[in-house]
C-alpha cells in the first residue's frame, strides 16, 4: 500500500498553529493521520492499532468505521476553506493539518461509522514514555483525548502544533515501545468507542460516570487479553460491604471491569449496548438498585489466600503506603510487598506490615527527615481525589500538625501521627488496618 509521508516541522500557519521545536512525520491510516514525534514511520505499528481497533469494536458487536474516499492522499485545501466551514469540520468533511511546507493546509477526510461522519482519530506515536506524558500528560504509555474535552491535556501539552492536532479531532497518544502496548491500544480504543456511542445517542464522553468509562475500557482489554485479576480485587471489596456509588479514583479500574462484565453476564453483550444510554443517563438511580445483586454476585467469586492478600493491599494502597516511608521503611517491610505483589503472600503479611511500620523508628538525620516531610502533602493529594471528604479534612489538618512536629524536632510524635494517617487516609477503604486502628484506639 503506497503511503504519502510529510515530513513537517511545524512554523507559523494561519493562526492555527505557533512556532514550536517539535519534528514529526504525517502519514495517513484508515481512520485518520498518525503523527510520528521524533521517530519514523513504522508499518507494523499502525497494522497493530487497526488489528486493535477490528477486536475492539468486533467484541461490542458494533460495525467497523468505513475510511473516506481518498484516505491514503493527504490533498491541499484553500485557505478560505475552513474559514468558509466555519472551522466545522462535519460542514467542511475535513480537518485541517499543516503542510509539509507550512505554506498550506492539508484536509483529513472524515471516515463514517453507522452511515454518519464521525472525527478522524488522531494518532500521536511515541518511541518513549517520556514523549507520552509531555504530549498527553500521562504516565500510562498512551491516553485517549476525544476533540474539545474540557480541561484537557492540551495545557498539558508543550508543542503547540501537536495540542492543535489533538484539538482538532479524538485522538489517542501512545507509546510503541510500550511492554503492554497492545492492551493500553485495547482500553484507549475502547474510549473512542464509548465516544461514538454517546455521539449516536446525543451524549458525549464526559456524561459517562468515571466507573463507567473506566469499566467498559478495562472490561474490553481485559477480556481480550484473558486476565480475570480484577475478580479477585472487586471479590474483597464486594465482601467488605463497599458499594458502587463510593469507588475511589485508584480502584475505578477493577471495580468498573467489575460492574460491566455483571451487566454483561446479565444483558448479553447486544443488551449492554442497547442499555449503555440509559445507564449513563440513569445512573444515579439504577446503580443503588443493582448495589446489593452486584455485591453478591462479585463476592461470590473464590479466591485464595494469596489473591486475597493482594487484593487487600491494592485496596489499602500499601506500595502507596511504602512510598511514603520508604526513608525509614525496614527491609523487612520490602520483603512483604514482594511476596504479596508476586501473588505469593498472605492476609497475615498485611498484617504484619501495618505491625512493623508501627514500631518507632530511630530518628533520622536531618534530610532525610526532610525528605519524610515532602511525602505528606502526597497524602493531601491523593485524599483530595476520594469522594469522601472525610479523608481529606483529615489529611490536610495532619499534614498542619506534622509541619508543627518537624519544626518542633518531635520526632516520635511525628512518626506516629504519620502512621495514623497512613491507616486513616491512604487506607481508608481497607479492612486490615482498621482493625489495627481499632485495636490501638481500645487500648
Amino acid at each position: 500500500m503506497r503511503k504519502v509521508i510529510l515530513a513537517v516541522v511545524v512554523v507559523l500557519l494561519f493562526g492555527i498553529a505557533v512556532a514550536a521545536s517539535t519534528t514529526y512525520t504525517l502519514s495517513p491510516w484508515p481512520y485518520g493521520v498518525a503523527a510520528w514525534v521524533q521517530t519514523k514511520p513504522n508499518d507494523a505499528v499502525l497494522q497493530n492499532v487497526e488489528k486493535a481497533v477490528q477486536d475492539v469494536f468486533s467484541f461490542w458487536h458494533q460495525p467497523l468505521p468505513e475510511s473516506a474516499d481518498g484516505w491514503r492522499e493527504l490533498s491541499e485545501m484553500q485557505e478560505d476553506t475552513w474559514a468558509e466551514s466555519k472551522y466545522d469540520p462535519f460542514t467542511a468533511g475535513f480537518v485541517p493539518v499543516p503542510s509539509p511546507t507550512a505554506s498550506a493546509m492539508w484536509g483529513i477526510p472524515l471516515p463514517t461509522w453507522n452511515g454518519e461522519k464521525i472525527l478522524p482519530l488522531t494518532l500521536l506515536i511515541a518511541s518513549n514514555r517520556s514523549l507520552v506524558q509531555s504530549l498527553a500528560g500521562s504516565t500510562a504509555g498512551a491516553a485517549f483525548s476525544p476533540r474539545n474535552m474540557p480541561n484537557n491535556v492540551l495545557s498539558l501539552n508543550r508543542d503547540p502544533s501537536l495540542a492543535m492536532l489533538m484539538s482538532r479531532s479524538d485522538s489517542v497518544v501512545l507509546n510503541y515501545n510500550s511492554p503492554d502496548l497492545r492492551h493500553k491500544l485495547d482500553h484507549e480504543l475502547s474510549h473512542w468507542l464509548t465516544n461514538l456511542i454517546c455521539q449516536r445517542n446525543g451524549l458525549t464522553i464526559q456524561d459517562v460516570p468515571h466507573l463507567l468509562q473506566e469499566g467498559f475500557a478495562d472490561y474490553t482489554a481485559w477480556k481480550l487479553g484473558r486476565d480475570t485479576r480484577w475478580r479477585n480485587i472487586a471479590a474483597v471489596w464486594a465482601e467488605d460491604d463497599h458499594g458502587l456509588l463510593d469507588v475511589p479514583f485508584y480502584m475505578l479500574y477493577p471495580i468498573g471491569t467489575s460492574l460491566v462484565s455483571f451487566l454483561v453476564e446479565r444483558d448479553g453483550v447486544d443488551g449492554f449496548i442497547e442499555n449503555f444510554p440509559d445507564l449513563i443517563t440513569n445512573w444515579d438511580q439504577i446503580i443503588p438498585d443493582i448495589t446489593p445483586t452486584w455485591q453478591t454476585w462479585a463476592s461470590n467469586y473464590e479466591i485464595d489466600e494469596a489473591q486475597r492478600a493482594y487484593a487487600e493491599a491494592t485496596i489499602e494502597q500499601l506500595s502507596l503506603c511504602g512510598m511514603v516511608l520508604q526513608p525509614v521503611l525496614r527491609e523487612e517491610a520490602f520483603s512483604i510487598f514482594d511476596r504479596v505483589y508476586s501473588l505469593a503472600g498472605s492476609m497475615e503479611d498485611i498484617e504484619h506490615f501495618w505491625e512493623i511500620i508501627s514500631v518507632p523508628v530511630a530518628r533520622p538525620s536531618g534530610d532525610t527527615w526532610k525528605q519524610l516531610q515532602k511525602e505528606t502533602h502526597t497524602i493531601v493529594e491523593v485524599a483530595s481525589r476520594y469522594s469522601d471528604r472525610g479523608p481529606f479534612y483529615v489529611a490536610t489538618e495532619n499534614e498542619y500538625q506534622l509541619s508543627r512536629l518537624w519544626a518542633k524536632g518531635d520526632w516520635d510524635g511525628y512518626y506516629d501521627l504519620l502512621i495514623k494517617t497512613l491507616r486513616d487516609v491512604v487506607a481508608h477503604y481497607g479492612t486490615v488496618q482498621k482493625v489495627g486502628a481499632e485495636a490501638e484506639e481500645s487500648k
